[in-house]
């Protein structure tokens, strides 16, 4: 069998290729190491959506407290917003 990793040819039934490449256990590693990746995204996307929310509604709350003491100037959590929208786009890292 030719290893995926340098192209040598090994004997059917080698664990490991002169190059340090384990032919056993690959793909168990690799389906770990794709849900922990999904897991830590689904976080940070709830964490974003979170953000998102949490900004809007300061927002709104601060502009409908201000109007109702007849104010003209309300707080905008812009950054909160950004935050949020800056976790959605993040790449989940290995």
């Amino acid at each position: 069998m030719d290893c995926p990793y340098c192209g040598e040819w090994n004997l059917e039934g080698t664990r490991e290729c002169e190059c340090g490449y384990l032919f056993e256990g690959y793909e168990e590693v690799v389906e770990a190491e794709e849900t922990e990746i999904r897991a830590r995204s689904r976080t940070r996307q709830m964490v974003g959506w979170g953000l998102i929310a949490t900004g809007v509604l300061l927002s709104v709350g601060s502009f409908f407290l201000s109007s109702s003491f007849g104010g003209t100037r309300f707080l905008a959590f812009t950054g909160v917003i950004l935050a949020g929208v800056a976790m959605l786009f993040m790449p989940a890292r290995r």
